[in-house]
């Protein structure tokens, strides 16, 4: 059975996935109020959640834009991907500008002018 666990520590974005991801019959969903720069807090509230004996799928999308390397980004996944079991998968995306000749932070620039931010 697939557990689907939501993670944001933006209130709204938190208030919005509470609502949304409600578990049914057919089965389980989490929500978990954390900071993606707080890897420690995003496992331990997981762990709650998922079985951790199964391989789990960690998907990072929209985020890295906002933790650039030179703050650890690389770092981040690794401590996320410390725990999850053998066979488990990471799906990761992020804005890029390297296929125009825009300044290359102008995405994260345009997402955080617009409010959004990771935390």
């Amino acid at each position: 059975m697939a557990v689907p666990v939501c993670c944001d520590d933006d209130p709204i974005v938190f208030a919005d996935a509470t609502d949304l991801l409600r578990g049914t019959g057919d089965g389980v969903t989490g929500n978990l109020q954390a900071a993606v720069r707080e890897p420690d807090a995003m496992l331990d509230g997981a762990k709650k959640i998922l079985d951790f004996g199964r391989p789990l799928a960690l998907s990072l999308i929209a985020l890295f834009h906002f933790v650039p390397d030179e703050d650890g980004a690389h770092e981040l996944v690794r401590r996320l991907l410390s725990e999850p079991p053998s066979g488990s998968h990471l799906v990761a995306g992020h804005a890029t500008a390297d296929s125009t000749s825009e300044e290359p932070k102008a995405p994260t620039e345009q997402l955080k002018a617009a409010g959004q931010d990771a935390g």
